[in-house]
């Protein structure tokens, strides 16, 4: 068996990067990529199970506002679970190439005006909280070479507090590291695991800003995330909250709460999915009133992925091994559309509430973005 899976190992490693594949983190040093995806055309739980149960894995990379009875799902048979030793020990083998992109920043006018419709909205009605979504662009052709070069560096940061994750297709693939944990389920264990992760604090600002523990806006944006998820998972069973923190990245710093449930049933993936997403982090309190606005800002640019959950659960043929589900943030995206030239985005979101200050949340956004090119070596 021993055997077996190094072959499987080095087989899914010689093509990594090629015309379709994934990779998901699943802890510190463990890591889930896979080749050959084949779309779902008709989604079904019960498809899911019969697939599970023939060693298939199972991943789900819906947009943002996906259809919840038909999330865009991919199986494979081509997957293994690698160290991070490993996959850089075959990253060297590789052609790999720094992509040197060229950014054309957000509109802020564009920004302005999502500004003074939320704040608009809190005057007026119930709404509490609301993320706008804007893009950094660049005319690119992101080619593999691009692709693992990019996933290098990630893998070389070395940061426990983010996932690696991403999808790539012929034309089209994303790839990233989150902070935020959708839900995971770990293998053997009934528990599911979430977080609430909002409220951010740019490091370069920390001598002028209050400490996050401290700073009450972002406190009490912090608390609708983590009584949203509370309430959402009350729902599958008995919860269990844990003390708020500070998480450290590179440029920024969050709030997280890790929040915890002990389900009363065994729930599916997709069904975890309906239930958990959007949370406000990324969409905003109250959820009805959130969603017609981040709608009608969807016109102007699709998220089309960016803030979708992104996850799989896989299985060795002896039951379901493992689900794990991320929030797509902190990423890259690529497309080449018939007829039109290769376009790279790099996305970034921020709570805006009624204390929001315009220059200081223009300057968050422009923040997380900054992280992400450092976190690619693309600063």
């Amino acid at each position: 068996m021993g055997t077996e899976m190094s072959e499987k190992k080095r087989s899914v490693m010689n093509c990594l990067g090629d015309s379709s594949g994934a990779i998901l983190q699943l802890d510190e040093n463990r890591f889930f990529v896979a080749n050959q995806l084949h779309l779902v055309e008709s989604f079904k739980d019960s498809l899911v199970d019969e697939q599970l149960a023939e060693n298939c894995a199972v991943i789900y990379a819906p947009t943002f506002f996906f259809n919840k009875e038909a999330p865009v799902t991919y199986l494979t048979q081509e997957f293994a679970i690698f160290t991070r030793e490993e996959l850089l020990s075959s990253l060297l083998k590789k052609e790999i190439e720094k992509p040197f992109l060229s950014w054309r920043e957000p509109e802020k006018s564009r920004f302005t005006k999502y500004f003074e419709e939320a704040q608009k909205a809190f005057g007026e009605e119930d709404l509490k909280k609301v993320v706008p979504v804007v893009f950094a662009k660049s005319t690119y052709e992101f080619k593999t070479s691009h692709l693992l070069f990019v996933l290098k560096k990630l893998l070389d940061s070395s940061l426990q507090t983010v996932w690696i994750y991403g999808l790539w297709l012929e034309k089209r693939g994303f790839l990233g590291a989150t902070p935020e944990l959708l839900f995971r389920q770990s293998p053997g264990k009934p528990q599911i695991e979430s977080m609430a992760l909002a409220g951010t604090l740019p490091l370069k600002d920390k001598a002028q800003r209050e400490p996050l523990l401290k700073d009450q806006k972002e406190l009490s944006e912090h608390q609708w995330v983590v009584d949203d998820i509370r309430k959402k998972f009350l729902s599958l069973g008995e919860v269990q909250v844990e003390e708020t923190k500070v998480l450290n990245l590179p440029t920024l710093e969050h709030l997280k709460t890790s929040i915890f449930v002990e389900p009363s049933r065994d729930y599916s993936f997709s069904e975890l999915m309906k239930v958990m997403h959007p949370t406000p982090a990324l969409g905003g309190v109250p959820s009805e009133q959130t969603d017609e606005l981040l709608r009608k800002w969807n016109l102007d640019e699709e998220r089309e992925t960016f803030g979708a959950p992104f996850g799989l659960e896989w299985s060795d043929g002896q039951g379901i091994k493992e689900k794990s589900c991320v929030v797509g943030i902190r990423n890259m995206d690529w497309c080449k559309k018939e007829g039109a030239s290769y376009s790279v985005r790099l996305g970034s979101g921020c709570g805006l509430v009624q204390a929001s200050q315009l220059e200081q949340e223009w300057q968050e956004l422009f923040a997380k973005r900054k992280s992400v090119l450092k976190m690619m070596g693309l600063d």
